[in-house]
């Protein structure tokens, strides 16, 4: 017994001294050295756990039952005796040498383990790891897996072989993975943070830039007239161009008055020529006939081939072609003449448009910017930290705005400074995207008027409802059904507009025509200078620079709409029909004027002569197209506010043959139409139909929140994007 721990030579004796050796463990137990110092269970199969499972000093656990250390062979005893007193009294015996070793590996294997676990968990957490695991294995629950582990492994083994293990790695998982998730997240806070302070100093000083940039932007002004000035002598040259081309390529003139009794018969005496397909009656088949005419034709340099058309319709397709011909240079040339007797200002402004387009972009023609190098001396687009150029318009990034995420607290304050910049520089100066190079520099200056800018489109606001019962007791003149994106549409007896939904999913409308106005002409009026519509009409009128117009299916102001025609087309000089169109200067640092960048002063002519749409009466039933007719007679009802106007459709000017340059009147299309400047925003209708109150005559305490781009619409929201009727003028009607 000198090999055996006097600790726990002490604790066999008092073992078997209260329990008795004939039932406690045999002789051969100690015979074979199972309690000494350094024996081993580590036999036969357990080889590879031999000094794992060796009475040695440093493979030691803290009992549960004191706290200092206990040897294996400690731990070994405890459980000897545990097992012994758990065992009903009849039934107990003397621990056999061959039942002793895996009691002895199981001991072993435990303390091994609980000192893998003990080097991964913190201490705090460890102790009572440790007694929850010793409890179970007094109770013999982990022998299985560790006699298992010991025949099957080796060292050091896997602690998740032994179930009981399992939770308590887990948790240590959880433990490390949320340590570790803690720690990211605060680095990335710090990262955040510091990003965002770089990013906030960026954008202050972009803006402080900019602010400087603005109030001296006498320099930027002076370019912009020179760019202007540069662009009307252009456009002079390919005016002159024009008037000498078309003299002698293309000629038309007007039927004389004393020819309009001949002109019916005429008319039908030609109709038997004319072919009756559809799709062979244009441009491109006059070209082949007159190709045709002249084929076989031995044609020297000295003749000359001349065509005369005796009152053509409208289109004057044989005049087209030949100008075709005669501007592409590829065949001899045909000089047109062309006697019309309707549609004459519209056909040769697009004659004459046509040719100067050709010119526009033909090697003859000056340059269509002034020279650049004296351009990039005037204004140059400073570099920014932050921010960037569209152009010479600078930009907020999106970028920036998806860098946080949405509702956090650094995304609130860069949401912050976009209002900052959006009030500096609002949205509606924002050019429109072109591919074309910029002929001239400069954007629509709205610092004037105390910083007032055309109306935000993309603003929303919430407007009241009804319920479905509520909108059955209401009496409508007419009305359509929804269709696609489009929601239904009624109007009222009182000419109220009222929108719907009649399916079950969320609807957005977008931007975009609510209804037309049906069939119609147009008269010229005297109509008095504050008039902006009468009875029975609809009026060409535009109250300033502000106003929008309908531009390929996009809403303009018609600053931007101007700036478009210089920029994008090279027109500066631009006849408004039945406007007085100037610009507007202010005083620069020498006393002398200078033009406020694309900005105008916009007013009826001083006869007061006005182009009127006349509506025709309303039809029996409606479409999208036709609903607005029922405003016939009450022209005073449709809805002029923040949330709806009438806007007229425009498309870009043509040359006029009377006026001698560009003419701006609206387009001509077949109907008017009401179109939407904002979104409607609405949730499910419990009942599934028409419940949108959105459009009231008067608009006093609209709701405004702003958002920077349209967003999905919000689930069981009862708020509607404002909206702006806009209208387009009729087509000729043949």
């Amino acid at each position: 017994m000198t090999s055996i721990d006097p600790s726990v030579a002490e604790q066999l004796t008092e073992a078997v001294r209260c329990r008795g050796m004939a039932k406690l463990l045999s002789h051969e137990v100690i015979s074979r050295g199972m309690f000494s110092k350094s024996w081993t269970s580590g036999l036969a199969a357990a080889e590879s756990w031999k000094e794992v499972l060796r009475n040695k000093e440093d493979g030691r656990i803290a009992s549960s039952l004191d706290s200092r250390h206990a040897l294996i062979v400690q731990l070994f005893v405890a459980r000897l005796l545990a097992d012994h007193d758990r065992c009903p009294q009849t039934m107990r015996k003397a621990l056999t040498y061959k039942d002793a070793v895996p009691k002895h590996q199981c001991c072993g294997m435990f303390c091994h383990l609980l000192d893998c676990l003990e080097r991964n968990a913190p201490a705090t957490q460890f102790k009572d790891m440790q007694d929850r695991l010793h409890k179970m294995f007094m109770e013999s629950f982990m022998d299985p897996d560790l006699l298992h582990m010991v025949s099957s492994e080796v060292p050091p083994g896997d602690l998740k072989t032994v179930a009981a293990f399992r939770p308590f790695l887990a948790q240590l998982e959880t433990m490390v993975r949320e340590a570790k998730e803690e720690k990211e997240a605060a680095l990335a806070a710090t990262a955040r943070e510091a990003d965002l302070n770089r990013l906030l100093s960026n954008l202050e000083n972009d803006f402080e830039l900019l602010r400087s940039r603005v109030e001296s932007s006498g320099k930027e002004a002076e370019a912009h007239a020179l760019d202007m000035k540069y662009i009307r002598e252009r456009q002079q040259h390919g005016k002159q161009y024009i008037d000498v081309w078309m003299a002698k390529k293309c000629h038309f003139s007007r039927t004389d008055e004393h020819f309009d009794s001949a002109i019916p018969q005429f008319l039908k005496f030609k109709e038997q020529f004319r072919s009756k397909g559809g799709d062979e009656r244009g441009v491109p088949c006059r070209d082949t006939m007159i190709a045709g005419i002249l084929d076989g034709l031995t044609l020297r340099d000295v003749d000359t081939v001349l065509m005369v058309d005796v009152v053509p319709n409208r289109f004057a397709e044989f005049g087209r072609a030949t100008v075709e011909r005669n501007l592409l240079e590829s065949a001899f040339p045909v000089h047109y003449f062309g006697f019309l007797f309707q549609e004459f200002d519209a056909t040769t402004s697009a004659v004459r448009s046509r040719v100067y387009e050709h010119w526009d972009n033909s090697s003859t023609s000056p340059p269509k910017e002034r020279p650049r190098e004296e351009r990039a001396a005037e204004v140059a687009c400073p570099p920014l930290g932050a921010l960037a150029w569209a152009g010479k318009q600078p930009v907020f990034p999106q970028v920036l705005v998806d860098r946080f995420l949405e509702g956090s607290a650094e995304h609130a304050q860069i949401m912050a400074k976009k209002k900052e910049f959006d009030a500096m520089f609002p949205a509606a100066a924002q050019p429109p995207p072109t591919s074309a190079p910029a002929r001239a520099g400069g954007l629509c200056d709205f610092s004037v008027d105390s910083g007032r800018a055309p109306l935000d489109v993309s603003r929303c606001i919430d407007l009241p409802s009804v319920s479905v019962a509520d909108f059955e007791t209401v009496r409508v003149r007419g009305q359509i059904s929804m269709s696609g994106s489009r929601p239904a549409i009624a109007i009222s007896n009182d000419f109220s507009v009222w929108l719907g939904n009649t399916s079950d999913a969320d609807l957005m409308v977008h931007a975009g025509e609510l209804f037309g106005f049906g069939l119609g002409n147009f008269k010229a009026e005297v109509v008095s200078s504050d008039a902006s519509r009468e009875l029975h009409g609809v009026v060409w009128r535009v109250v300033d620079d502000l106003h929008f117009v309908a531009y390929n299916k996009k809403l303009l102001p018609v600053c931007q709409f101007l700036r478009m025609l210089a920029v994008d087309h090279g027109l500066g000089e631009v006849e408004f029909v039945d406007h007085v169109l100037t610009q507007r200067v202010v005083k620069g640092e020498g006393g002398g004027e200078l033009p406020v960048c694309f900005r105008y002063h916009v007013g009826p002519v001083s006869s007061n002569n006005t182009n009127v749409f006349k509506l025709n009466d309303p039809p029996d039933s409606f479409r999208a197209q036709t609903l607005g007719a029922l405003y016939k007679g009450s022209m005073d009802k449709i809805i002029k506010n923040q949330r709806a106007s009438v806007v007229w459709e425009a498309k870009t000017p043509s040359y006029s043959y009377n006026a001698g340059g560009v003419r701006f009147l609206p387009e001509k299309s077949k109907e008017i139409a009401m179109v939407a400047i904002d979104l409607l925003r609405q949730g499910k209708s419990i009942d599934a139909s028409m419940h949108k109150a959105l459009l009231e005559q008067e608009a006093p305490g609209d709701k405004s929140t702003e958002q920077s781009e349209p967003s999905a619409p919000a689930k069981g929201a009862d708020g509607a994007k404002e909206e702006a009727e806009v209208e387009a003028p009729p087509e000729d009607v043949e």
